[in-house]
C-alpha cells in the first residue's frame, strides 16, 4: 500500500485506575490535534478497562491496531500513560511503531516521538513515573481502607459469608444475619460440640434433609454442589460467627501472583457483637475437638523419591509416585498423575510406569558429579541466571530504569549542594529546592527496592549463587568424608538447586531432562521404550506381576485413609 493511501489512527484507553481520562475527552483532544497537524483519521481504536501495564498483544484494541499497521501512517494518543505504564511495555510499543515507519504522536508533547535516545528515555521515564503514581493512588486507597477498618467500619468487599447478607448505605457497607442460615450454623455447632456427631455424619445429615449448601444458597454456579466435609469444617473454624472479623486477611504473593493469608498479627481485628451467631465458649470447644483429632490421620512419608512432585510428564501433566507391595516385596514408580486420574484406557499419554530407584540413582550420580566441580556449578548457575534475565527482561529493564532515576536525583542533589557550598544560592533556596528532589528520590528508592525484590524472586541473584556454591562445597566435603549422603541431604541439594525434570520420548528411549533453576543441564535415559512396550502399550509390562489386585487395594485404602501415596 502506498503512503498516500495510509491514514492516521487514534488510540484511546480507559481503566479504573485512570478515571480522569474519559474516552470522549481523549477522542476529542486527539481529533483536534489531528486537524491541526493535517492528519486524516481513518481509525479510532479503543481499549476499555485495560491497565497500562498490559502488553500490547494482550489488549483487544491494540492487537487490532497492530494487525492494521500496514494501513496506518500515524498513531495519536493524548499522552504516554494511555500507551504504557511500564518500561517493558513502553519499549515494546516504540520498537513496533518505529520498525514499521509509523509516526507516534503524543498530544501532551505536541509532536511525534523521535527514535532518539533522549525521546526514548523521556518516554520510559514517564512510563515509570506513571507506574509510581498508580502505586501511590493504590497506597492512598489502602490507607483509607485501613483507617476505616481500625475505626471499626466493615469494609464489605466481595460476597458475604454464609449466614449473612449485605446492604450498602451512603458508600458504607453493613451486614445483617440471615436467620434461616444462622439456624443451620447453630445446628452444626450443636451437633458437633454437644452431641459429638462427626463432620462426616453432619454432612450426610444435611444432604439427606435437603438443606441448601452455601454454594446453592448463593447460586454460585461455578461451584454448585451439596454439603461436603470441607464446607462443614470451614464453618466450624470460622471465627466470624462469634462476631470477630479480620480485615486485610490476604496479601498478594509477589512470586506467584496469588493471594495468600497474612500472619494474624498483620491483620486488623474487628469485633461486631451484633453479628455473633455462636457464643465464644461453644466456638472454643469446637476448636479443641478439631485440634485433638487433626493429627490422628497424619502420615509420614515412608518411601524415598528424590524427584517427587518435580517431574513433568511428556503429556504436559505432573508426574506422581506410586508404591506397590506384595509378599513383603515393594516396587516404587514415577507415573503420569493424569493417566491414573482418568484411567489408562482413556489416556493418550505414552509414558508408562517408570521404576524410581534406577532413575533416582542416575539423577544423584549426575548431581554428585556436578557439586564436586565448583567451576561447573558456577558456570551452570550463571547460565541459568542469564536465561532467567532474558525471560524476565521487562522486570530487568524496569529495575535498570529506576536505578537511573535514582542516579539522576542523586546527581541533582549533589549539584544543588555544590551550588550552595560555593555560595551561588542561599540556604533558604537550597532547602526549598532540595525538598521536592528528596521526596522524588525517596519514592524512587521505594519503587526500586520493590522491583528489585520482585526481580530477585524471578532471577537468581549473585548472592544466591554464592550461597549455593558455599552449600555445594560443604556437601562435597561431607561426601569426601562419609562417602554416601543421607536422603535428607540429597533432598536439600535438589531443593537448593531447584532441580526439576521433564520426560520425553525420543526414538526408542524415554529421556529425563534435568533442569537447574529452569536451565537445562543434563539428559538421562530413564528407560528404553522398546523394553517397556515390547508386548504392547499396556501397564502390565511395567508393573510387577499380580499388581492389579494391589492397585485395587490401594484405591480401597485411599478411600479409608490408609494410602501410601507420597
Amino acid at each position: 500500500m502506498s503512503s498516500n493511501d495510509k491514514t492516521g489512527a487514534i488510540y484511546v484507553r480507559f481503566s479504573r485506575e485512570d478515571k480522569a481520562f474519559s474516552i470522549t475527552s481523549q477522542i476529542r483532544e486527539a481529533t483536534e490535534y489531528a486537524a491541526l497537524n493535517n492528519i486524516t483519521v481513518g481509525h479510532i481504536i479503543q481499549d476499555d478497562d485495560i491497565p497500562g501495564t498490559t502488553l500490547p498483544n494482550e489488549r483487544p484494541g491494540m492487537s487490532e491496531l497492530w494487525h492494521m499497521l500496514d494501513r496506518v501512517s500515524d498513531i495519536i494518543a493524548i499522552d504516554s500513560t494511555r500507551l504504557a505504564r511500564k518500561v517493558g511495555v513502553a519499549e515494546t510499543i516504540l520498537d513496533t511503531v518505529f520498525s514499521n515507519d509509523i509516526r507516534l504522536h503524543l498530544v501532551a508533547w505536541e509532536r511525534p516521538i523521535r527514535d532518539s535516545i533522549k525521546d526514548r528515555e523521556d518516554f520510559y521515564r514517564e512510563a515509570v513515573y506513571a507506574d509510581i503514581e498508580r502505586r501511590k493512588i493504590r497506597e492512598r486507597t489502602m490507607r483509607g481502607r485501613k483507617d476505616k477498618a481500625i475505626r471499626g467500619v466493615f469494609l464489605g468487599q466481595g460476597l458475604p459469608p454464609y449466614g449473612y447478607g449485605k446492604t450498602v448505605q451512603r458508600l458504607e457497607t453493613a451486614l445483617y444475619i440471615i436467620e434461616d442460615e444462622a439456624r443451620i450454623i447453630e445446628l452444626i455447632f450443636e451437633l458437633f460440640v454437644k452431641d459429638g456427631v462427626s463432620i462426616t455424619e453432619i454432612t450426610k445429615a444435611l444432604n439427606e434433609k435437603g438443606v441448601p449448601s452455601p454454594a446453592q444458597a448463593r447460586n454460585r454456579i461455578w461451584q454448585l454442589g451439596g454439603w461436603n466435609a470441607n464446607t462443614v469444617l470451614r464453618i466450624l473454624r470460622d471465627p466470624r460467627f462469634t462476631g470477630v472479623w479480620f480485615a486485610f486477611r490476604n496479601v498478594m504473593d509477589k512470586k506467584t501472583g496469588k493471594a495468600v493469608l497474612r500472619n494474624q498479627e498483620d491483620q486488623i481485628r474487628q469485633y461486631f457483637p451484633g453479628l455473633a451467631v455462636i457464643d465464644a465458649d461453644t466456638f472454643a470447644q469446637a476448636q479443641e475437638i478439631i485440634d485433638s483429632r487433626k493429627n490422628r490421620y497424619t502420615f509420614i512419608a515412608k518411601y524415598e523419591y528424590l524427584l517427587n512432585k518435580r517431574i513433568w510428564c511428556a503429556c504436559g501433566h505432573k508426574a506422581g509416585v506410586q508404591t506397590m507391595s506384595k509378599n513383603d516385596r515393594t516396587w516404587q514408580y514415577y507415573r503420569c498423575a493424569n493417566k491414573r486420574k482418568i484411567g489408562h484406557k482413556n489416556s493418550t499419554c505414552k509414558i508408562p510406569y517408570l521404576p524410581s530407584k534406577p532413575i533416582d540413582g542416575d539423577v544423584w550420580d549426575a548431581i554428585e558429579g556436578f557439586i564436586r566441580s565448583p567451576e561447573l556449578v558456577l558456570s551452570e548457575l550463571q547460565q541459568a541466571q542469564q536465561s532467567q534475565r532474558q525471560v524476565h527482561n521487562e522486570a530487568v529493564m524496569t529495575v535498570e530504569a529506576l536505578d537511573k532515576i535514582r542516579l539522576d536525583h542523586t546527581t541533582r542533589l549533589n549539584r544543588l549542594y555544590n551550588d550552595y557550598h560555593e555560595g551561588l544560592i542561599t540556604k533558604e533556596v537550597y532547602v526549598l529546592r532540595k525538598q521536592p528532589i528528596d521526596e522524588r528520590l525517596k519514592r524512587a528508592e521505594v519503587m526500586y527496592q520493590e522491583q528489585q525484590d520482585l526481580l530477585d524472586q524471578k532471577v537468581l541473584s549473585d548472592r544466591e549463587i554464592k550461597t549455593i556454591l558455599k552449600e555445594c562445597h560443604t556437601l562435597a566435603c561431607l561426601l569426601d568424608e562419609v562417602g554416601v549422603l543421607e536422603y535428607e541431604h540429597k533432598k536439600h541439594i535438589i531443593e537448593l538447586l531447584a532441580i526439576t525434570g521433564t520426560l520425553s520420548i525420543r526414538e526408542q528411549e524415554i529421556i529425563l531432562t534435568l533442569h537447574i533453576h529452569n536451565w537445562q543441564f543434563r539428559e538421562i535415559v530413564a528407560t528404553q521404550q522398546s523394553k517397556i512396550f515390547s508386548t504392547g502399550a499396556s501397564i502390565s509390562t511395567s508393573v510387577p506381576a499380580g499388581s492389579d489386585s494391589t492397585c485395587s487395594a490401594i484405591c480401597a485404602t485411599e478411600r479409608t485413609g490408609t494410602s501410601r501415596r507420597q
